[in-house]
């Protein structure tokens, strides 16, 4: 990005109940952007799937010339972990937790030597959801 104007807002929650945790967390970021064209036009050949091709080149073709450079787009992520303890003896626990994750940010591209992520470059909507 040539500029990039942005807010991030968010929070987290815990709640524990008889050994029982649940944890949330939320944020989102709303973006007021300029992309730098010299900089999007190097990403013609870094294996950019059809809907990022789209996103940043007019029609989908490098050749045409990148698309508009004042954007605007938001990122979120959220996540939701539960977690219970299990004493093992006097003086230890095992505590598994089961976590639920959702990432988007529009803008992310996989190949991570130009900026990217390569869990939601991957997604053909740039968000990417998995449960641990």
């Amino acid at each position: 990005m040539a500029e990039d104007s942005y807010e991030v807002m968010g929070g987290y929650a815990q709640l524990t109940k008889g050994g029982l945790t649940l944890q949330t967390e939320y944020w989102r970021a709303p973006h007021d952007a300029v992309r730098d064209p010299e900089a999007v036009a190097t990403l013609a050949d870094v294996g950019l799937n059809a809907t990022q091709m789209k996103r940043y080149f007019i029609d989908g073709d490098p050749m045409k010339g990148t698309t508009a450079n004042e954007v605007e787009y938001t990122v979120q992520t959220v996540y939701v972990r539960a977690g219970y303890p299990f004493p093992i003896g006097d003086r230890a626990s095992l505590t598994p937790y089961l976590q639920w994750d959702d990432s988007e940010n529009p803008e992310t591209i996989k190949e991570r030597d130009f900026g990217g992520d390569n869990e939601a470059g991957v997604a053909d909507d740039n968000r990417f959801t998995k449960v641990t």
